[in-house]
């Protein structure tokens, strides 16, 4: 007695549901972390921050359930998990940059420092701290589109 099997994957289900809200979902906190208003910047670092991790528990939860349990991590689990990382990097950089930029410019603007060109330069720059969110945003958005360009050329894509 001969019973033909066959199996296939249907790659659809995971594009659809987890490899681009992924994506997306990066773009989004990126553009909420570094483009949102000053006030408040701590709170909305950290809400957006919460409300993401939350989200990509989801995708996580998703995974667990249907990938396979083998002995490696798949290459899908990588891209979430490494994804997960690159967001709570991008919270945590927000938050101690606003820090740091404070203390700086306090510092900048003491009486000691009035004349001196580079101490006005560190003013200047410190002053609204838009030129690092800038820097920020495009030093995590090209993290973000490395790890997605890695796991679409990853040639064992193991689902």
């Amino acid at each position: 007695v001969q019973y033909p099997i066959t199996l296939y994957r249907n790659p659809q289900f995971w594009i659809g549901l987890v490899i681009i809200p992924m994506f997306l979902l990066g773009f989004l906190i990126f553009i909420g972390l570094f483009f949102s208003g000053l006030d408040n910047l701590v709170n909305n670092a950290i809400g957006f921050g919460l409300t993401t991790m939350m989200s990509m528990m989801v995708v996580v939860g998703i995974l667990n359930d249907s990938l396979s349990k083998i002995d490696t991590i798949p290459c899908m689990g990588l891209f979430v998990l490494i994804q997960i990382a690159i967001t709570s990097s991008a919270v945590i950089s927000v938050l101690l940059t606003e820090k740091l930029l404070k203390s700086i410019g306090k510092i900048a603007r003491s009486k000691s420092h009035d004349r001196s060109l580079r101490w006005r330069i560190v003013r200047d720059l410190t002053k609204d701290g838009k030129m690092f969110r800038n820097i920020l945003f495009a030093v995590f958005t090209i993290l973000h589109v490395a790890n997605f360009i890695w796991f679409l050329s990853n040639n064992e894509v193991g689902y």
